[in-house]
């Protein structure tokens, strides 16, 4: 749900001339989850999803995981 409870959508793009080895970042004022470039399995997407959801720390423009 969005603000004023409006159901809101988002978007997912791939970052231009990406790194596989890139974790995925947010754009959470866009609702846009950007993925590092092609990941070469479903197994390793997943893999790189979670380590960005559970390792980051903090609010910035582009969270980090460390």
């Amino acid at each position: 749900m969005g603000y004023g409870g409006n159901q809101t959508r988002f978007t997912v793009g791939m970052v231009a001339q990406g790194d596989p080895d890139r974790l995925p970042t947010a754009s959470t004022c866009f609702n846009t989850l950007w993925l590092g470039g092609e990941y070469p399995s479903a197994v390793v997407l997943e893999a790189k999803l979670m380590t960005a959801v559970h390792e980051s720390r903090g609010f910035a423009e582009a969270a980090v995981a460390v």
